[in-house]
């Protein structure tokens, strides 16, 4: 579904620092830590956990951004976008110090991951500047980077919980969803796009 961005009678729609934007910003922020500790982990595993509950931490946020947003009606344009970037920014470089770091992370997961959503992120790009018009995440989009970080947090503790077969369950189930939600995804855009020349 497509939302126009405008703020219509929402006095909120413009502004930038709300509870749930701070929310959304301190997911990007809690990386930091989380790569810190899993570089720690790369020789001492015990660390992989403080990481794991730094995951659920930044989790949680993102659980609660949005529903403090509809709550409080302070539904803003800066969070429309910077939720979903926030997501991405934070997927991206944990997925990208895990894929150098550690032999036994796919690098050709992080390929697929990295791909789709530049590939994303560039037509909404193009959407929004031609027809000033913003792509939220569907709820599939949500239950993909949802799997993926359940996945991710899952290799982390992989060994210390000895969960192996877990984990290569998600990877899988992570690629498809990656991949139909990327179809879904187009599927939208292509409507939108013909919508537009009638």
């Amino acid at each position: 579904m497509t939302n126009k961005n405008s703020g219509g009678e929402n006095p909120y729609a413009d502004k930038i620092f709300t509870i749930s934007n701070i929310l959304s910003l301190s997911r990007i922020v809690i990386v930091i830590p989380i790569i810190y500790f899993l570089n720690l982990g790369n020789t001492n595993p015990s660390h992989n956990l403080t990481a794991l509950a730094l995951m659920i931490i930044g989790g949680l946020t993102d659980t609660f951004d949005g529903q403090l947003a509809r709550k409080m009606n302070q539904i803003t344009n800066f969070g429309k976008v910077v939720d979903p970037i926030a997501d991405k920014i934070g997927m991206a470089a944990i997925l990208l110090f895990l894929a150098f770091s550690r032999d036994d992370f796919p690098v050709w997961f992080l390929i697929v991951a990295l791909v789709r959503d530049l590939l994303i992120f560039s037509a909404a790009l193009y959407i929004k500047k031609k027809y000033a018009y913003l792509f939220t995440s569907n709820m599939l989009g949500k239950i993909t980077i949802t799997v993926v970080a359940l996945m991710v947090t899952v290799y982390v503790v992989k060994d210390v919980f000895r969960i192996e077969e877990f984990y290569i369950f998600l990877l899988w189930i992570s690629t498809m969803l990656l991949l139909t939600s990327f179809y879904v995804y187009i599927l939208r855009l292509r409507q939108f796009l013909l919508s537009q020349k009638k």
